[in-house]
């Protein structure tokens, strides 16, 4: 994925403020994983000089300078992301969106720490990190969140994904529903079976309240609240919901990158050393139910 593909798909996840599931980010709902988040990053935030200059990379909603500013009150946050449009930042911290991690706007020595979470691994790792060390002052420090191509979140997007291109390309949902507009004037059954009955094929696939489940309802409701309105706007709406879809398909891809390059420990090492930096520390995350791990915190920090 591009960068500006990946530009294109978050600024339409920001904008519509969550995925088509109404769930912020691409966290799991339940389990808790928030509450060992703000854990993390409350434990980071103590870590820190009095009075520490931060920078949140893919900030997104500012979730993380929310939590560390809760713990350190006397923390000077500011967050940047590659999306253009971002929702409001907690008060107390700033975010700018257009802003990519490989081009820093900032001078060197500017921040005391960087911090990120899910972000470092969609970019170019070897880039980043030597903007990070240009950015960064002598004794600073990195703290990330990062993904693991083992863990639950992983899965579920996995999933979400292929419920998805069930729905737009295997049984091309937005294409029959075109159809059946083009053939209503001529009195064909409207809905077909096929837009009526995908919502309940969807839910037996891939389970209920899945994204198959979910864009297939979408375009059933659509066409049957525009049963008698013009075909132009059913056609848009229809239009919106593929285009929301094919905009998560992009993120969930980017997902599946973004896993795979961090697993790949050697790579790591290499951009981190390459840069002036060594991996401290990297610990599992689990939601405290004995489950997987869901992600790994890394302590990064000046090479000795």
């Amino acid at each position: 994925m591009t960068t500006g593909t990946h530009s294109v798909a978050w600024n339409a996840f920001w904008r519509g403020s969550a995925a088509p599931s109404g769930k912020p980010g691409c966290l799991p709902a339940g389990g808790g994983l928030a509450e060992v988040l703000s854990s993390v990053w409350r434990q980071f935030a103590q870590s820190l000089p009095a009075r520490a200059r931060v920078l949140d990379i893919g900030t997104g909603d500012g979730r993380v300078m929310g939590w560390m500013l809760a713990e350190r009150a006397d923390l000077r946050l500011e967050g940047i992301d590659l999306a253009q449009e971002l929702p409001p930042p907690p008060a107390g911290t700033r975010s700018r969106g257009g802003v990519a991690m490989e081009r820093l706007p900032a001078a060197a020595g500017a921040f005391d720490a960087i911090v990120g979470q899910f972000a470092f691994e969609y970019g170019d790792l070897a880039a980043t990190a030597a903007e990070f060390a240009r950015v960064l002052t002598g004794n600073g420090v990195i703290g990330l969140v990062t993904h693991r191509s083992d863990g639950p979140i992983f899965a579920q997007n996995l999933r979400r994904r292929q419920g998805i291109e069930w729905a737009l390309f295997e049984v091309e949902l937005p294409s029959l529903a075109r159809r059946a507009l083009d053939q209503r004037a001529a009195g064909q059954p409207y809905p077909p079976a096929a837009i009526r009955d995908a919502p309940q094929c969807g839910a037996e696939l891939f389970g209920a309240r899945s994204a198959a489940w979910e864009i297939a309802e979408a375009i059933r409701l659509t066409m049957e609240r525009g049963q008698a309105g013009p075909a132009i706007d059913v056609a848009a709406a229809v239009r919106e919901i593929e285009d929301r879809a094919m905009g998560e398909i992009g993120r969930l891809t980017a997902l599946e990158a973004a896993c795979a390059k961090i697993a790949d420990e050697t790579a790591l090492s290499a951009a981190l050393n390459a840069a002036g930096f060594r991996q401290r520390e990297r610990h599992p995350l689990d939601d405290r139910r004995g489950t997987s791990a869901f992600a790994d915190f890394r302590l990064i920090g000046r090479l000795d």
